[in-house]
């Protein structure tokens, strides 16, 4: 049985450790980028049709392509992400990675991580997964970053890094 993540305000609060929640600029920021040249590609191929109707229906279609991924953007940065005891949820309770699989957080400049997040290496390979300007997730490496504010992101990859000292100081599961 999954544990319950604890929402904002929640009287149960006390199994959070960090919350990431998205921020507004970036998050509009992210959309705006993703559905301005989108609209810009179907006003185009509208207004001024190319010589080609296979140019016309492909800018149509990478304009579509745009636009809807500014939607899938703005919808799923809704949300943010929840750092319990047991792990790293989303805002649905969705468990991303326990904490026992996590070996070390990457956050340094030359990391290749999401804009203003930061990179968790796990233990053994997970699932694919991706949510567009929140997190992604690819064998052992997973991405959080993105849409988050910075410094709050940084604040959990901190928090994290410590937890897993932690728990290799003691040679425990659980670190807390």
């Amino acid at each position: 049985m999954q544990e319950r993540v604890p929402t904002e305000g929640d009287p149960d609060d006390s199994n959070v450790i960090a919350r990431l929640p998205c921020s507004p600029a970036r998050r509009a920021m992210g959309v705006v980028f993703l559905a301005l040249p989108g609209c810009i590609l179907i006003w185009l191929a509208l207004t001024r049709p190319a010589e080609t109707a296979l140019v016309t229906l492909a800018s149509l279609a990478v304009g579509a392509a745009m636009v809807w991924g500014a939607w899938r953007v703005w919808r799923a940065t809704e949300g943010g992400l929840i750092l319990t005891k047991l792990g790293l949820h989303d805002d649905t309770g969705a468990l991303l990675c326990p904490l026992s699989q996590i070996e070390r957080v990457e956050s340094g400049i030359l990391a290749f991580k999401p804009s203003g997040g930061f990179l968790l290496h796990l233990a053994k390979p997970a699932p694919w997964g991706w949510v567009p300007g929140l997190w992604w997730r690819r064998g052992r490496r997973l991405g959080i970053g993105g849409s988050v504010n910075a410094r709050q992101a940084k604040a959990m990859s901190e928090a994290i890094a410590m937890l897993v000292m932690r728990r290799k100081e003691t040679n425990m599961e659980d670190p807390l």
